[in-house]
């Protein structure tokens, strides 16, 4: 069986994703189900051990006292790494497996099961680069591309197509906002002083899951409204 569920504690910015047949990830018999899409729902009543919504109901005050989620994590300086060593992976992964998930140079490089072009909101020449993402099924049911923005960091975009996937996936009537072009959407900021911090909007229609990561070393609150912004343009002219 190769069909996943998304399941999400939306402020922890880690979309857990597991076999719909692993009883260990979560309790198959509550949810979300394959072709469900979104669910807006208490966290009381989100498919998740009792220990995450206690992490998840402490990340949500220090979003609100602090403005971010303490996190320390390698994945800030990562991603902003990713634009001095982007094109040396690229090189040095070059092959025409299919199911190959590193960087590639161009969306044609990577064969995917729903027709994609990149949005016009992210300028070629400020991309790094793409890769697949999600699952086969006769072709990737997901991309994200890579590249920078100089008002924000080094960002990410993803997508992924749930028509072709399947997918489904519970958030935290909380988290819910509504940012993007009245479409449900979750904003999440991660990080500390140390590591960098992670900003994310999310945000979910019917055929897909759109996630906007950017990493920048420093913690600054005007980035959210940038944030935004980018992710509204990114929406809208969105392929």
């Amino acid at each position: 069986m190769n069909k996943k569920i998304l399941v999400t504690i939306t402020l922890f910015c880690t979309t857990s994703i597991a076999n719909a047949e692993s009883p260990d990830a979560f309790d198959t018999t509550k949810g979300p189900y394959p072709s469900q899409g979104v669910q807006v729902l208490p966290l009381s009543k989100i498919n998740l051990p009792p220990q995450l919504k206690t992490r998840q109901t402490f990340a949500l005050l220090q979003q609100k006292q602090k403005g971010y989620r303490e996190n320390d994590s390698t994945y800030p300086r990562s991603l902003i790494s990713l634009q001095y060593t982007a094109k040396d992976e690229i090189e040095k992964n070059k092959n025409s497996d299919q199911y190959d998930t590193h960087l590639k140079k161009n969306i044609a490089d990577i064969k995917l099961a729903f027709p994609y072009s990149a949005p016009s909101a992210i300028s070629p020449d400020n991309t790094l680069g793409f890769a697949a993402l999600g699952l086969w099924q006769n072709g990737w049911t997901g991309i994200a591309q890579l590249f920078k923005e100089n008002s924000i960091g080094v960002c990410s975009y993803k997508i992924e197509n749930i028509l072709v996937s399947k997918g489904a996936i519970q958030i935290d009537e909380n988290t819910v906002r509504h940012d993007v072009n009245n479409k449900i959407t979750t904003i999440d900021i991660a990080g500390s002083m140390n590591s960098g911090f992670i900003y994310t909007i999310s945000w979910y229609d019917k055929t897909y899951f759109h996630d906007l990561e950017c990493a920048n070393l420093a913690f600054k609150p005007e980035l959210k409204d940038k944030l935004i912004a980018l992710a509204k343009k990114i929406d809208a002219g969105a392929f």
